[in-house]
């Protein structure tokens, strides 16, 4: 009997791997391939992560409306671009050269 991919993807869930989409190459979704892959395990920076926002994030979120002000809306959209963006963009490129160099 053939089984469905929700019951393979529910079968590994007990196991140190998963199901996952993974894309290859650019190209239309049918590109995607749903493949068996190592279940990650959160690091150190995982939990930083995890309490920054869980600490940090979620309760200045509940703070009442910003500034209505101009230049503070173009000096947070700034600072997100380059204090949060950038860094982003670079951990993401080592991590891709380094899969690449890996392979």
């Amino acid at each position: 009997m053939a089984t469905s991919v929700v019951d393979q993807a529910n079968e590994d869930q007990t196991h140190s791997s998963m199901m996952a989409w993974r894309v290859h190459e650019f190209g239309p979704p049918n590109v995607m391939r749903f493949e068996q892959v190592l279940r990650p395990t959160p690091g150190s920076l995982s939990k930083l992560v995890y309490g920054v926002m869980n600490y940090i994030v979620l309760p200045m979120s509940a703070a009442g409306s910003g500034s209505k002000d101009p230049l503070w809306i173009g000096l947070s959209i700034l600072v997100h671009m380059f204090l949060i963006g950038v860094p982003c963009a670079v951990f993401a490129r080592r991590a891709v050269l380094a899969r690449q160099f890996a392979s």
